[in-house]
Order: structure tokens, then sequence, then C-alpha cells
């Protein structure tokens, strides 16, 4: 009997003991599971510090619903507006003489001397002193013809014919400029710079021959090709945004006091595009004869989440953008992307509003997302 009541004892005993240890394992297992349900969690979080991200230059923007306008990518090119623009033409014939070196982007002053022009050595002598010797022969016999007339010496028909040659020498005298012992000089009209130069020291020129042309750059033209398949929304294009072709800086016209000046009611040159111009300001960093990708803004506004163009990155055709969720971590988001006007995109899906989007730096959060070197997640949750 006492050996049975042991037997039992110790089967109790191992009993107990055996339920200890699977409530252990159980509390084990659980432990376990929660941390790999945490690590989780956090497995698409990024955690750049507050100095981390100053460094790198991020830049945090709160997206929220705003009136989004549509837009029309196509192409075009940046060109000069008319009337700002002067050719500088010599006044008479004779040889080139520069004052200073002028090359394309020459800074040149309204009045100032540019060139001079002398024909001192050449074969007939300087027009300029050919016109006045001429004009004051003229006049001799005019003032002298005017005396013989009142007395009857000469006709009526003789005095006008010698007054139109007096007339005729006036008129040329004073349609040519003072030459000095240096020859004529040419002046600039406009301030402004040097488009163009068609003279070198030496050359010799002609009455009218263009020799210098100046642009002012005040104002400038955005010739924008539309593809025909719009046609039927030219009534409502009312502005644009461009991008030169050598720069990745977006310009906006409603900025630069742009307005549209012509609409063409016919194909251009190249068969199904219609040309728009667009006159504007000119700014800093743009330079007349570049090609520009341009994006026509339509007055079809609408409520719509958009981003900075540089909030977005693409990863074998999917878009991301990056969301601050706390002081150091952010968390990628994949979006769907619609419209953009060159510097605002439209996102689709993937961002509810009131979401704080990395508009500047989303390259470098990028990176750090694929680095070994991110530090350990260690705050709470």
């Amino acid at each position: 009997m006492k050996l049975h009541h042991f037997t039992i004892g110790v089967m109790a005993l191992a009993l107990t003991v055996s339920c200890v240890n699977d409530n252990e394992s159980k509390t084990t297992s659980n432990a376990t599971q929660e941390q790999k349900s945490d690590a989780k969690s956090h497995s698409d979080e990024i955690i750049i510090s507050a100095e981390q991200a100053k460094n790198i230059g991020l830049a945090v923007k709160t997206i929220k619903p705003a009136s989004y306008y549509g837009s029309i990518p196509v192409g075009g090119k940046i060109v000069e507006a008319s009337g700002d623009e002067r050719t500088v033409v010599a006044s008479t014939s004779g040889i080139v003489s520069l004052n200073r070196q002028l090359t394309e982007g020459t800074r040149l002053n309204k009045g100032g001397t540019v060139m001079n022009i002398s024909a001192n050595n050449l074969q007939g002598g300087s027009p300029t002193r050919n016109a006045r010797i001429a004009f004051e022969t003229a006049k001799k016999d005019y003032e002298r013809a005017t005396k013989m007339v009142d007395d009857n010496i000469i006709s009526k028909k003789e005095f006008n014919a010698i007054k139109a040659q007096y007339e005729a020498a006036l008129v040329a005298y004073k349609a040519l400029p003072d030459d000095g012992k240096g020859g004529v000089s040419i002046v600039a009209p406009i301030s402004g710079y040097v488009k163009s130069c068609n003279v070198k020291d030496g050359d010799y020129v002609t009455v009218g021959q263009p020799m210098l042309s100046i642009t002012q750059n005040k104002r400038l033209y955005l010739r924008a090709e539309l593809p025909e398949k719009y046609y039927d929304m030219l009534d409502i294009i009312s502005s644009a945004t461009f991008k030169p072709s050598y720069s990745d800086t977006v310009y906006d016209l409603n900025k630069l006091n742009g307005r549209i000046v012509a609409v063409g009611k016919t194909t251009t040159a190249s068969p199904g595009y219609i040309p728009i111009t667009f006159e504007f300001n000119n700014a800093k960093g743009i330079m007349p004869g570049a090609f520009a990708e341009i994006w026509l803004q339509t007055s079809a506004g609408k409520e719509a989440l958009a981003v900075p163009v540089s909030a977005i990155t693409e990863e074998q055709g999917a878009y991301f953008v990056y969301i601050k969720t706390d002081a150091s971590c952010y968390k990628k988001q994949e979006v769907k992307i619609g419209m953009t006007n060159g510097e605002l995109t439209e996102i689709v899906d993937g961002l509810k509003g009131g979401e704080q989007v990395v508009t500047k730096g989303a390259v470098n959060v990028k990176l750090a997302a694929s680095s070994n070197a991110i530090p350990a997640h260690n705050h709470n949750h």
C-alpha cells in the first residue's frame, strides 16, 4: 500500500512539473511571437535623427486637399520677344574699328560708342566730308541764284533747278553722321546684351549693312506646340509651367507676369501641332533659344491631393513617397500618381491628407532605407 501511494505521488509531481514547463514554454512562445510581430510592424520604418535630417537637407510638408489644375504636357521653345531687339546698321561706308571686344553676351549701355567707321584712307575720301563740300557748294550757288532771279538775270526755271540741287545736297549732308579724326562713331541705340556681331576690325562696310544685334531680354516668348487632338481644350488653356532642356528648374508663368499673346488657327510647319505663344518677364537662368518641356495649365481646376515632384521616387515602375511619423521616424508609402504640371503631381491613391510628406531629400531617405548603417529602432510605441 505504501508503495502504491508513493507511485501515485511521483506521477502527480511529474504531471505538475510538466504543466509548469508547458506554461513556461507557452509564455516564451507568446513573447517570441510578440517580438516577431513588433519587429514586423517596424520593418518598414526608417530612422533618421533630427540632426541627420538637417544635414541631408530634408524638408517635410503636411499634405492637404487643394485646388489643382489639369495640365497637358507638350514640347516647345523659348524665344526672344519682338521689340526687345535692335539691329545696328552702318550709317556710312568705310573701314570698321571696334572700340572693344564684342562677343555674345557683352553688356552695352545706351549711347555708348561701340565702334567707328572711317573712310579717310580710302579712295574718294570720307563720304561725310564729300557731302559737306557738295552741300556748301550748292548753298553758295543757291544764294547767288536768289539774287540773280530777283534781278531777272536768270530765269525762274534755272533758279528752281539750282534750288532743287541745294535741297538735295542738304538732305544728303544731314543724313550722314559727323566724322571726327577716328571716323563716324556708332553708338548702342538701347541698353542690352550683344546677341551677335557680324563684323570685325578692318572689315569694309557699306551704308545700311547690319553690323550688330542687341537684345534687352526684358520679355521673352514661350512657344508651345499643342497636339491637334487637344484642339477642343484651347479655350480652357490659361497658363503654363516649363522646364528648360538645360536645367531642372521649373518656371511658373503666373509668377513671371505671363500671358497668352497668340493661338494658332492652323497647324504649324510640323503637321499635327497648334502653336500657342506666351509672353513673360525674363528671369535669371532662362536662356532664349533653348528648347523646353512645357505643361499647359487648364482652367478646369479640381480639389485634389498633390505633392511636389521632388517628393516622389520610383522603383521598378511603382511610385513611393516618404511619410514622417514622428521626430526621427519615416515610413515608405506606395502611391498612385495622376497628372503633373512640372512642379506638383496629383496623388490618386495612397494618401488621405494630413500626412507629413518628405518634399525635399526623398532620394536621401531612400538611400538611408537601403543602407546597412541605419541606427536600430529603439523608441517605444
